[in-house]
């Protein structure tokens, strides 16, 4: 029997330690009991520096520690009880090559912990683990990031051992990550951000990892600093991970449910990503250790697959009951590469993938995806998809409805050489892709559709002789009603696919031998003589209806008490001739350019063209707000006038 008190500066630091020894031996018997305390305050890490043999690791901080410990020895068994164990480190910072972590405070407290020992085997019990990591940082060349609070809370921890050799392992827990960002060049751009992320009811057993639900809140992706004055690439409200477990090397998930995703993809005149953080900033280190793990990532997913037997630790598999997308908000679009500028919003209201599985690549996952793009667009696909096989393998059925295709004319007025002059697409797919190769059909009504000219404002060149044959095949294909229908296959290779033009050629001959001359059959509108003119045109006997137009003030957009007349008119019109379809094209004058100069004359017809694109679509608002179908109002891409004599207006034709 002995005891020992001890009180002492190490390094400056106060130390404190006791002991008390009562044993016993007796014939090769150990017995007996040792209690002991150690208490260890403010001690600098930077003290025991030069014990660390790699040069390259560079450590502080201000440590203390507590704990109180009892080992029983009971016929040479040996059993370790400690009630609380304390450490705390504060202001500590890491410093390894060009990584260097800091963290204002780190704190670990371990309650009931237990140590036994007998002959070849041990075993740990910890009742309570409580780890927390408050306000830490790290930085490696120009990429940083931030972290508010890392919490993790386990209980029930065990551990057993023979010779030294881990043999089973088991905890609860719980793990909670406060507000963590990551960010290029001094926080000026975020690359990725979330406000929290949580991991309730974590176990381990018997090699089983499982947990109830892991949610991230508030995800941020891609924001530029504030100077830019642009959205985030992507937001989303919250993510949740449902039910899951991994053994074996075989992860499942029952759900992934996506809350409110919301995207801005924003393309700037040199057609990049505006909003989108350029990696390159990036110092060549970071990107080297990025691609090293790129292509090693690549390497792995090329190797083949193969029918010999693999060991079951060779990959990871895994399988996804559903992933949902819940409350999307707007994926909004913009290319500023084309002219004029071209927008999009799409509001996704269903969107799901089922059965995901990568230990049956032969089974297909399914998806359902339901939606509309700005005011009058619809579409709705359903399909198959097979993702873990190495060609492409996928159905896809669904429809796409009032699509206005004047609004596409910044796509392919540069390669075809004219404009939609107006038309609106439905469309109907139903395809099959097997082993990468394409069959099926797909089902075109284009309502109303004509063709134009290609603008150019500043070179002054038209395109006719462009756009009149093309005209003229599609006036062959036309029905009574001015609308072209056709069943287009589709075939080919999806790395080169050819969707069946040899049939389209076909078609437009066959009709076009069939059918001479087409005109529309207009009768009964007299009266609505405030809205419509007729005319005869000399030498051909037929009668021509046009519309007067409905003239706007300069700058005008929504429809003003003194056109209510005209207005009433129309929508009594299309009430009582509930088949017509009118096209509605907007004017712009050079009377509404407003005082301010504009850069270039590119800028002077954008301002125009927007004019009249919103004139439009108001128009369009107001009416269908008076049950009149939205399908019924084919809008025209945006017109300009500069010529003084020009007035605001809209033009209405059928």
């Amino acid at each position: 029997q002995f005891a020992v008190a001890l009180k002492a500066l190490i390094d400056a630091a106060p130390v404190t330690f006791s002991t008390q020894v009562d044993l016993s031996h007796l014939k090769n018997r150990l017995d007996g009991k040792i209690t002991s305390q150690l208490n260890i305050k403010h001690y600098q890490l930077n003290n025991i520096q030069h014990l660390i043999s790699l040069e390259s690791i560079n450590l502080k901080g201000n440590l203390n520690f507590s704990a109180q410990a009892t080992i029983a020895i009971n016929n040479n068994a040996i059993k370790v009880s400690i009630p609380e164990t304390d450490i705390r480190l504060l202001s500590s910072q890491l410093a390894l090559k060009s990584l260097q972590l800091t963290s204002e405070n780190q704190h670990l407290l371990l309650k009931n912990t237990t140590i036994q020992h007998k002959q070849e085997h041990s075993a740990v019990t910890i009742g309570d683990l409580q780890l927390s990591i408050a306000n830490s940082q790290g930085k490696q060349d120009a990429l940083l990031f931030d972290n508010q609070l890392i919490s993790v809370n386990a209980q029930k921890i065990t551990a057993q051992f023979i010779q030294s050799r881990a043999e089973k392992l088991s905890f609860e827990a719980a793990i909670n990550l406060g507000k963590t960002a990551t960010y290029i060049t001094d926080r000026k751009h975020t690359l990725a951000a979330f406000d929290a992320a949580d991991i309730n009811h974590l176990t381990y057993s018997s090699d089983q990892l499982a947990f109830e639900d892991f949610e991230l809140s508030q995800l941020l992706f891609s924001s530029l600093n504030s100077e830019t004055k642009q959205p985030p690439l992507t937001e989303i409200k919250r993510v949740q991970v449902n039910s899951f477990e991994f053994s074996n090397q075989l992860a499942t998930i029952k759900s992934i449910n996506v809350h409110q995703l919301g995207s801005h993809i924003l393309i700037d005149k040199t057609k990049k990503i505006a909003n989108l953080v350029d990696l390159s900033l990036l110092s060549p280190s970071v990107q080297t250790s990025k691609a090293t793990t790129q292509k090693k990532i690549v390497t792995a997913v090329k190797t083949p697959s193969s029918t010999i037997q693999r060991p079951e630790n060779s990959h990871i598999r895994f399988s996804i009951e559903q992933i949902k997308f819940i409350d999307t908000q707007p994926i909004q679009f913009s290319d500023k590469s084309v002219s004029p500028p071209y927008q999009r919003d799409i509001y996704i209201s269903q969107f799901h993938l089922n059965n995901i599985n990568s230990i049956q690549p032969e089974t297909p996952a399914t998806f359902e995806l339901i939606g509309k793009s700005n005011t009058y667009t619809r579409f709705n696909f359903n399909g198959t998809i097979k993702p873990f096989i190495p060609k492409l393998n996928m159905t896809v059925k669904g429809a796409i409805t009032e699509l206005p295709l004047p609004q596409i004319n910044a796509y392919i007025q540069s390669i075809l050489g004219f404009n939609i002059a107006s038309g609106n697409l439905d469309s109907n797919i139903d395809i099959k892709i097997k082993n990468s190769n394409i069959s099926g059909k797909t089902h075109i009504n284009i309502r109303g559709f004509e063709l134009g000219v290609a603008k150019n404002y500043q070179a002054n060149q038209l395109k006719e002789s462009t756009a009149m044959p093309l005209n003229v095949a599609l006036g062959m294909l036309k029905d009574s009603d001015g609308n072209v229908e056709l069943d287009i296959p589709m075939l080919g290779n999806v790395d080169n696919p050819s969707f069946g033009i040899s049939s389209f050629i076909a078609l437009v001959t066959k009709q076009a031998i069939e059918e001479t001359a087409k005109q529309y059959l207009i009768r009964a509108f007299l009266p609505y003589a405030d809205v419509i003119k007729m005319t005869l045109s000399a030498g051909k006997f037929i009668m021509k209806l046009r519309f007067e137009d409905l003239i706007y003030e300069p700058g005008q957009i929504d429809i003003s008490e003194k056109q209510q007349t005209y207005v009433n008119k129309f929508i009594q019109l299309m009430k009582d001739k509930n088949k017509t379809m009118v096209k509605v094209c907007a004017y712009a004058t050079a009377e509404e350019l407003p005082e301010e100069t504009f850069p270039t004359e590119k800028d002077k017809i954008n301002w125009l063209n927007n004019i009249a694109q919103q004139r439009a679509e108001q128009f369009k608002k107001y009416i269908t707000q008076h049950q009149i179908e939205s399908s019924r109002l084919l809008l025209c891409a945006p017109k300009i006038e500069l010529k003084k004599s020009g007035k605001p207006r809209i033009s209405l034709s059928i």
